[in-house]
């Protein structure tokens, strides 16, 4: 498999940021400014333009990138940071309305994740998920009662709303449950990890419910678009958690769901290209067809080039996108591929802008 060169600097600047190691420096030599311009490109559609700076900043300083291109990733960052900081800020005023109220609200993803990563405000985040151990009705009519917006358009899983410009997904499930039957049990599974006897308002999921979570998230989106951030989540997590993790509870889990093959491709190119070391994962079986399939193909293949392109032509890519990810769906699903089928006619149908978008 052939990587391109500017993948191959990311990935560097990546494990440089995440291990707190030198960049591979020979890779950088001479590097022209379309480069860094096409490094930064590709950091940002894969949600780790601030890590992939702080990997940056630690080549020598004639190897890193022009001045004007530092300052404006910097400038992103910045503002990354104060993103980053105005959530945090939401999240315990949503912790406390809620616990006024009698609930505790578990805050999981984005958020919770950022606390393993060297620089946790860097680690990119839009929405904040929360669970609230079913009192979601509940929770949804708190949040509108204090000038939340909710969304038309909700999915089984969870609730959107939108509060003080942030946006919120109240889950009633961790997991999509109409994928499989097989969802259901990993979904208990989950529910029984989640639960907490703590007092605080505000909690962070424990270690046993993240690696199994962790990494069934990350299958689910295989069959959307895997970007690098959830490789980088799964690499920092393992390693916060060396040596306490019950692996061999999740490797039964996720074999008797169907999962496991996917899973170990997954654990395999967090190991081979983001700088885990493989004393700290869970046992895995190599399978390099499909982790080629994941890294290739489930995630360049999955970008659009130019979303300026003309119409046909984004007709022509998202065919075929979608034509791939039915062939990942039925790889976890097998026989259930009429239901990707049937949820894209019925989304387009309800958000006929998505149409000609190239982020669905």
């Amino acid at each position: 498999m052939t990587i391109e060169p500017h993948v191959q600097m990311l990935l560097s600047l990546l494990k440089s940021a995440l291990w707190n190691t030198a960049p591979d420096e020979k890779l950088f030599v001479h590097t022209e400014e379309t480069v860094w311009k096409k490094i930064m490109d590709l950091s940002m559609k894969q949600g780790v333009k601030a890590i992939a700076l702080d990997g940056a900043m630690k080549l020598p300083k004639e190897l890193q990138p022009p001045r004007n291109l530092r300052l404006a990733w910097a400038a992103f960052v910045d503002k990354v940071e104060r993103n980053y900081a105005y959530r945090v800020s939401i999240a315990k005023e949503l912790s406390e309305l809620f616990a006024k109220n009698g609930m505790k609200m578990l805050l999981f993803k984005g958020l919770s994740l950022s606390q393993h990563y060297p620089v946790p405000e860097h680690r990119e985040f839009g929405d904040l998920d929360i669970y609230l151990f079913g009192k979601h009705d509940e929770g949804n009519k708190l949040l509108v009662e204090n000038g939340a917006k909710r969304e038309n358009f909700n999915i089984p899983k969870h609730t959107v709303l939108h509060y003080k410009n942030v946006m919120i997904e109240n889950h009633i499930f961790f997991l999509d449950m109409a994928d499989t039957p097989k969802i259901q049990v990993l979904e208990n599974k989950l529910r029984k990890l989640a639960v907490s006897d703590e007092n605080q308002a505000l909690l962070f999921p424990k270690p046993a419910f993240l690696t199994l979570f962790l990494m069934c998230h990350a299958i689910h989106h295989f069959t959307y678009t895997t970007h690098f951030r959830s490789f980088c989540d799964w690499a920092v997590f393992l390693n916060a958690h060396q040596g306490k993790l019950d692996f061999s509870s999740y490797r039964q889990d996720l074999s008797e769901a169907g999962f496991l093959k996917v899973a170990d491709a997954f654990t395999a190119l967090t190991v081979k290209y983001f700088g885990l070391n493989p004393e700290f994962a869970p046992p895995f079986e190599n399978n390099f067809e499909l982790e080629d399939e994941i890294f290739i193909n489930g995630i360049f293949s999955m970008m659009p080039v130019n979303p300026a392109q003309p119409f046909y032509k984004k007709l022509i890519f998202k065919a075929y996108r979608f034509k791939r990810r039915l062939k990942y769906y039925e790889m976890l699903y097998p026989g259930k591929t009429y239901r990707r089928i049937w949820y894209a006619i019925y989304y387009h149908l309800r958000k006929p802008k998505e149409i000609l978008s190239l982020k669905k």
